[in-house]
């Protein structure tokens, strides 16, 4: 993969000469709504596919993926112009490989108002889907959105859907009282966790995502129990668990600490 920039004087035309790739191709894998006006120091990405794949009568993208041992997701993931498209077209030049080996996992996150089609096109490069969605209030209530399209939808692209739950109020802030009452208030904290277990069966979630604000010596033992009851009740239910550190100053034995929860959950 090549990345361009592109430089005064330039045009989608003759970058494409330069490369030797054609001009369809650029504009769909770069996603350009305006090819004739490219802007200077503008990034283009520029693939050379392993595999490619005329398009012929009668085929599809599930004919396609079988017939060359891949998935249909790889074909969205390579093809990133199908992905808001029903049919394929006779003709057309499908890639169906590239010369990369290596895997990872991807997380993104999104709110439930997401685009559908800016969701679609997104999903299939993804190993999880974070919904920013649901806030942690007084007495161990969970408030949120409808989320289930979204769920669904990534579901549907083989993508794990992960709750996400902070304190943050409306204004963005995080809601000390409700962190204390969660960490210091046995009653609330037990109630607090089983709210978010009945959320992830009901909702169909994989797993979910805390983010932890406020961080300091002072309640670094609450904070380490909250993690350590909620990480055991997960586990037991077949639920992942990722934690969501805000990037606030910490001293070097917080940091420490924090090793240690990332190595024991």
């Amino acid at each position: 993969m090549i990345i361009h920039v592109v430089q005064p004087g330039e045009t989608i035309y003759s970058i494409a000469v330069t490369y030797n790739v054609s001009v369809t191709r650029l504009v769909e894998e770069n996603g350009l709504i305006n090819p004739e006006n490219l802007v200077v120091g503008q990034t283009i990405v520029i693939t050379y596919p392993s595999q490619v794949y005329i398009v012929q009568a009668g085929d599809s993208l599930s004919s396609i993926a079988e017939a060359f041992g891949v998935t249909r997701m790889q074909l969205l993931r390579n093809n990133p112009f199908l992905s808001d498209r029903d049919v394929i077209y006779q003709g057309e030049t499908i890639v169906i490989s590239y010369d990369t080996q290596n895997r990872t996992s991807i997380n993104a996150y999104a709110y439930p108002f997401i685009n559908r089609d800016v969701l679609r096109k997104t999903l299939p490069y993804l190993t999880y889907l974070t919904i920013f969605n649901y806030r942690a209030i007084e007495n161990g209530e969970i408030v949120g959105n409808d989320e289930t399209e979204v769920i669904q939808i990534s579901k549907e692209y083989g993508v794990a859907p992960i709750m996400s739950l902070s304190t943050l109020t409306y204004q963005g802030t995080s809601d000390i009282e409700v962190v204390n009452s969660i960490l210091y208030n046995e009653s609330i904290l037990n109630q607090h966790i089983e709210n978010i277990l009945s959320i992830l069966r009901s909702k169909g979630y994989y797993g979910i995502n805390i983010t932890l604000t406020n961080l300091n010596q002072e309640n670094r033992q609450g904070h380490e129990n909250y993690i350590t009851r909620l990480s055991s009740r997960l586990k037991s239910e077949g639920f992942i668990l990722f934690i969501t550190i805000n990037p606030e100053p910490l001293s070097a034995r917080m940091k420490y600490h924090l090793n240690g929860w990332i190595i024991l959950f």
